[in-house]
């Protein structure tokens, strides 16, 4: 998939030898215990899992000590509730979303010129949320991050709502299926269980009508 999205936003995780496909934070290299499966291939997530964004980690900023860093956490792209904390509907992972469709995407913040704006007073955090407060450099900031027409993300969050449905759709249908498969499967075994009692019932009946006629 050509994508103009920078997977160095991931960090040393991402780009390093210990990647590993089950690790659940790529800011702090944590692993999950359990295995995990990527929702678009149906198996055990592989690198072009990500590559493709089936699956991806969660680039919100946060403070972690102080100062600005990615989330980190995993999750399916193609999901309204990101990483569980930063939902897509909420504003977050708009760059993921759109490079999962093909789309020019906006680039993930720029962390080392974001942690330089905090060291300068620029910037900092308000209430969890990361804010410049040197409006030029907000400006210069957008205009670096490459942001699509805004109305871009309210298509794409209509796009998501609508493939959810359908994905909901599909699998209701098969369940509903795969019950009737079954219960044709449990009726065919029912009426081969009654033969072949059926059978096992007559050979005493014919044992004895042999004997009343001797011929046992």
């Amino acid at each position: 998939m050509k994508t103009n999205f920078d997977f160095a936003a991931y960090g040393l995780h991402w780009r390093g030898a210990d990647w590993d496909a089950n690790i659940q934070n790529i800011r702090t290299g944590e692993k999950q215990s359990d295995r995990h499966r990527c929702q678009m291939c149906n198996h055990s997530p592989t690198r072009r899992c990500y590559e493709k964004f089936h699956m991806g980690y969660c680039v919100a900023i946060i403070e972690v000590n102080g100062a600005p860093a990615i989330c980190g956490e995993r999750m399916t792209v193609r999901s309204l509730g990101g990483c569980g904390i930063h939902k897509f509907n909420h504003g977050y992972n708009h760059c993921l979303q759109q490079a999962a469709r093909g789309l020019v995407s906006e680039q993930p913040k720029p962390i080392k010129e974001l942690q330089e704006l905090v060291r300068s007073g620029k910037a900092g955090f308000e209430g969890g949320e990361f804010v410049i407060f040197d409006q030029d450099e907000a400006e210069a900031l957008e205009e670096s991050s490459e942001y699509d027409d805004p109305n871009t993300s309210d298509c794409l969050w209509e796009e998501i709502e609508a493939e959810r449905k359908e994905r909901e759709a599909k699998e209701a249908y098969a369940a509903k299926d795969a019950r009737k498969i079954k219960a044709v499967e449990r009726q065919d075994e029912s009426q081969q269980r009654d033969r072949r009692g059926k059978g096992k019932k007559l050979q005493p009946a014919q044992q004895f009508k042999r004997k009343r006629h001797g011929k046992a």
